[in-house]
């Protein structure tokens, strides 16, 4: 593909302003600076080098001698500003090779669409090197160090608990195929007491024993749900299917418990901001070091509105004429951020006496769940933005003006008459002991 001086170049571009997406035209004008672009593969790297409107490629293989092929060949034609997308993991490696020697820019791919009809890995590389020459990308946010393998930590975890949630309905549905419904006995099937239970079904026993055992103490109801709830036992399939759910459940579960301390290990760096996060109604320790992992470096982030359209909580805008539409938030960003924002807004729900539990039911009362809870999680991140900036604990918007409902202190009289008096001019009715009515 050859490029003019005089070309309109078309760019898809994200206005943080308006929280939206809108294509921006470009016109191009004569620049001698020499840019790269490198179309990022699983098995090649398709490079393209342009200098005003000439350009050259070339492709390596997606190794680590192939990386440094590339940064060798980038260099030797004086070019050192070099632009990739983010797709996939393919290109994390190529950047820590590059970031080094060259500006390396990431891009984001929605950013930075090539619209022409025509797709092949060579215009594709020559489009990015025209983005990069003009300096038209802004560059994505990328982790390195200690907040990379903070987030990994947080992520693997979080896939970890996924993966055990899996197993434990795979087991609630072998239990329900052979009519045995625990979960409609226990809250958690797999606490203690269910798992005790369960256990002792696998190695065959009556029901009767299972039930008078008194390491469970279960109480009279409980007994009588549970007669009704088992009422088959369950077959050489299951057990073999459910015992080897719950080997690898136990294996998960330790597991987790390893990544949990090597994430309060590497939190102790930011103990304070943690603390911050944890000081926040509905936010437990581990969704405090799941925000905080996201986030990475909150000082990028000017305001709690940047930050909460960089993680997909903005709607989406369409402006046209004197009509202004808001849409469906955008998701773009990290979906991790938005399951725990969300997670923690149900909790808040089910909260009382706090203004983010307020807020949700609020809106609650006229929408939707899913939507009370996008909403309670928008408004949550930009307090998050706000504490953590300031670096201060959270407290009630109207803390020090609330109201506290306090019992009146009454002065204790000197006879009886006067204290039934000071009872009855309260509002309580007097009756003498012992009547009714």
């Amino acid at each position: 593909m050859r490029g003019n001086a005089n070309e309109t170049l078309y760019l898809r571009s994200k206005d943080p302003s308006a929280h939206t997406d809108q294509l921006v035209i470009y016109c191009m004008t004569d620049d001698v600076d020499k840019a790269g672009g490198v179309d990022v593969h699983t098995k090649t790297l398709v490079a393209s080098i342009v200098a005003g409107d000439e350009y050259v490629t070339r492709s390596f293989k997606a190794t680590k001698n192939g990386q440094e092929e590339l940064r060798d060949w980038l260099l030797e034609n004086d070019c050192h500003r070099v632009l990739f997308e983010a797709t996939g993991v393919y290109w994390y490696q190529l950047y820590l090779v590059l970031y080094q020697a060259l500006e390396v820019v990431v891009a984001n791919p929605w950013h930075i669409k090539n619209i022409h009809g025509i797709k092949t890995d060579k215009r594709d590389s020559q489009w990015l090197a025209k983005v990069c020459q003009q300096k038209l990308a802004d560059p994505s946010r990328v982790f390195t160090g200690w907040y990379y393998e903070y987030r990994e930590l947080s992520r693997h975890r979080e896939a970890l608990v996924k993966t055990r949630t899996t197993l434990k309905n795979r087991v609630h549905r072998r239990l329900e195929l052979c009519n045995i419904k625990l979960g409609q006995v226990f809250t958690d099937c797999f606490g203690k007491k269910g798992r005790h239970i369960l256990e002792d079904l696998l190695k065959g026993k009556p029901l009767e024993e299972i039930i008078e055992d008194k390491k469970l103490k279960l109480s009279k109801a409980k007994k009588e749900s549970l007669r009704e709830a088992v009422a088959d036992m369950l077959d050489p399939l299951s057990i073999r299917t459910i015992e080897y759910h719950l080997k690898m459940i136990d294996d998960l579960d330790e597991e987790i418990r390893v990544i949990e301390a090597e994430m309060a290990r590497k939190g102790r760096e930011k103990k304070e901001l943690l603390d911050i996060l944890a000081g926040i109604p509905g936010v437990g320790r581990i969704g405090a070091h799941t925000i905080l992992a996201e986030i990475g470096r909150v000082e990028d982030f000017e305001t709690g509105e940047q930050l909460a359209s960089y993680f997909g909580l903005a709607p989406r805008i369409y402006q046209s004429g004197e009509k202004n539409l808001t849409g469906h938030i955008t998701k773009h960003g990290s979906p991790h951020m938005r399951w725990i924002l969300v997670q923690i807004a149900h909790t808040l729900g089910r909260m009382k006496d706090n203004n983010l539990s307020r807020f949700y039911n609020r809106l609650r009362e006229r929408k939707s769940p899913g939507v009370a809870a996008v909403a309670t999680a928008r408004k949550l991140l930009c307090i998050i933005h706000h504490l953590l900036v300031n670096k201060e604990p959270y407290m009630e918007e109207d803390g020090k003006k609330k109201r506290i409902r306090r019992l009146p202190t009454i002065e204790l009289p000197q006879d009886l008459e006067h204290a039934l008096q000071v009872v009855v001019q309260a509002g309580y009715v007097v009756k003498p002991k012992g009547r009714t009515t």
